[in-house]
């Protein structure tokens, strides 16, 4: 939903609850045009839902990264993981958010009502009285508790992740039901009254002679609540009388009940009323510019988290909640490296889609990198420019690992990966979009072009009997050792003298796919025989010198220098075809 759809719906439903009493009135002789409507009007502009959406964003962009923040550094993040109802489909979401919050708001109706400190903030909705009872008195509150209310219903959705879509669903159909409860229309003498509030039920919940703090019909949008709990009361005929005792003391103007909780002789002064008004004012203008999302320069945050965790070379990791503050930037070039299917069926805004062809070629073996120039070509479509920050993401593959490599060796340009990919983002609650985006204004990068000393088994030949080091092998253990051969090559096996870490092991768990801690992460290494403490070179290899380049970033962050790393760009591809030996299950007998 955009940004225009629930000021477009609050109107659509306003205008249509207002004409419905024009010419179906309950009260036939209430006046329309009465004393406090312009008072009224200004409580729907200041107290409207627009201040649930913005606490909604304040929670979102301000309040919860650091929630977030705070629990990954004790360790509870994964135990109480934000985001957690953000895999929920909508038609999932819609009824629970539904459901669930107008409970929470039952509950916090009932101790607006019973708690003799907050019957105070709460008085200014029940300050209407005899004829001007209609739908838009649904929004005569005390700015103080609208905040209060609201915090409560949507820090905790913006906690668990639920989507936008699902609170403005909420905030809608809410409205609607509020504007029916307070109308001066007869609603509710069927079988709904079990289920939704009425204008029949609600009149009772103004009742004068209820004494205001011990009424019932606490119902927001359902009445099932009251039913459930013995609070549903529904006599044939309207109340005597509706307001409180000693309303009739009760300022009367938008601006003398904004200031009521100050006391009522400062309310009742006319420079009190006027800086009540103005604190409300500014309250809400604040609230709005903290919800949006702050503008930040992307490489300012980017990294902290992984600085914090202790890996090595934290300027090529990023986190989710540093992507998230900068997507906004003019200075971030975000790559979606998958299929451009998936991508187009959901990826994050702004991320322009890359997939293998654009930087592997099948010439002369499968999956070799494409040259400099071709690689420069493919990010400078894209937009980037020189001091962009480019980060990388996929949805668990090793292909951001690949790219991130192809950038840093072959062009001599930075790049980050996204920690956790897509899968941790929309574990974050964030949203995708789906459809491929357009193409940004093509960009201008220089490089400093490098060279890969290990692009043909040749290259990886002549560097081990120099200089030593270990070969590791990044495929599945049972491609290594021949079981499983995969279809675009002829015999399986593995090279002679190879070592063989399957490249998931540089990811936290098959449901994580965070890169491990360091610890693990070195402990992983030195188990499979690759110790991070030797001088000698490192050389990994897969199928295609994709795999193997998720072993070199995680050798990377635990402190292997870049010289010592190398990527067997034909890997097996090329290897299998070459009249060389390789070793097998035939020949190790597993």
């Amino acid at each position: 939903m955009s940004a225009y759809t629930y000021p477009i719906a609050l109107a659509i439903l306003s205008v249509a609850v207002a004409l419905a009493e024009r010419f179906f009135p309950w009260r036939p002789e209430q006046k329309q045009l009465r004393r406090t409507l312009f008072s009224d009007l200004l409580h729907l502009v200041f107290n409207g839902h627009f201040l649930g959406v913005i606490l909604f964003g304040i929670a979102t962009y301000r309040v919860l990264p650091h929630v977030d923040s705070w629990l990954s550094s004790i360790g509870l993040r994964d135990s109480v993981y934000l985001g957690a109802a953000s895999d929920w489909p909508l038609w999932v979401q819609i009824p629970f958010v539904l459901l669930v919050l107008d409970f929470v708001q039952w509950c916090i109706h009932v101790s607006l009502h019973r708690i003799p400190l907050l019957w105070r903030f709460h008085q200014t909705h029940h300050s209407v009285v005899d004829g001007e009872m209609d739908w838009i008195v649904s929004f005569r509150f005390q700015w103080t508790e609208v905040v209060v209310y609201k915090t409560v219903q949507y820090l905790p959705l913006a906690f668990f992740g639920f989507a936008p879509t699902a609170i403005m669903v909420h905030a809608i159909f809410g409205t609607l039901i509020g504007h029916l409860n307070h109308s001066n229309l007869d609603l509710g003498r069927s079988w709904i009254r079990y289920v939704f509030n009425t204008p029949r039920m609600h009149i009772w919940h103004h009742d004068y002679d209820r004494g205001g703090r011990t009424t019932v019909n606490f119902g927001i949008i359902f009445s099932i609540w009251d039913w459930l709990f013995g609070t549903a009361a529904i006599p044939a005929e309207a109340p005597r009388r509706i307001g409180f005792r000693g309303v009739e003391a009760f300022p009367k103007t938008f601006f003398g009940q904004t200031a009521w909780p100050l006391g009522s002789a400062f309310a009742g002064s006319r420079v009190g009323r006027i800086a009540g008004g103005l604190i409300g004012v500014a309250i809400l203008a604040g609230g709005a510019w903290l919800a949006q999302p702050p503008s930040v320069d992307p490489r300012a945050e980017f990294g902290l988290h992984a600085k914090r965790a202790g890996f090595r070379h934290p300027e090529h990791l990023v986190s989710v909640d540093e992507l998230r503050g900068a997507l906004d930037s003019d200075a971030l070039v975000l790559l979606d490296a998958r299929p451009f299917a998936r991508a187009e069926e959901g990826h994050i805004e702004g991320a322009q889609p890359v997939w293998r062809p654009d930087w592997s070629t099948d010439v002369p073996v499968p999956g070799t990198a494409r040259d400099a120039r071709e690689l420069r070509a493919l990010l400078e479509v894209r937009g980037a420019d020189d001091g962009d920050s480019i980060v990388l993401y996929g949805d668990g593959g090793p292909e951001p690992f690949r790219l991130w490599w192809l950038m840093k060796r072959r062009l001599g340009v930075d790049a980050r990966i996204l920690d956790g990919g897509l899968d941790a983002w929309k574990a974050a609650g964030l949203p995708v979009v789906t459809g491929l985006p357009e193409r940004p204004a093509p960009g201008e990068l220089s490089i400093h072009e490098g060279h890969e000393a290990t692009n043909r088994w040749a290259d990886v030949a002549a560097l081990r009997e120099t200089h030593g080091g270990v070969l590791v092998d990044g495929r599945s253990p049972s491609e290594f050792t021949g079981a499983v051969v995969h279809p675009d090559v002829t015999r399986g096996g593995h090279v002679p003298g190879a070592l063989n870490l399957e490249w998931t092991a540089v990811q936290r768990s098959a449901d994580d796919k965070r890169l491990a801690d360091v610890e693990t992460l070195r402990r992983r290494f030195e188990a499979a025989g690759v110790t991070a403490s030797a001088d000698e070179p490192i050389v990994a290899m897969c199928q295609s010198g994709t795999r193997s380049a998720a072993l070199l970033f995680g050798l990377h962050q635990v402190g292997v220098p870049m010289a010592r790393l190398h990527n067997y760009d034909g890997s097996w591809a090329e290897y299998h075809a070459l009249e060389l030996p390789d070793e097998s299950c035939a020949v190790q007998q597993c």
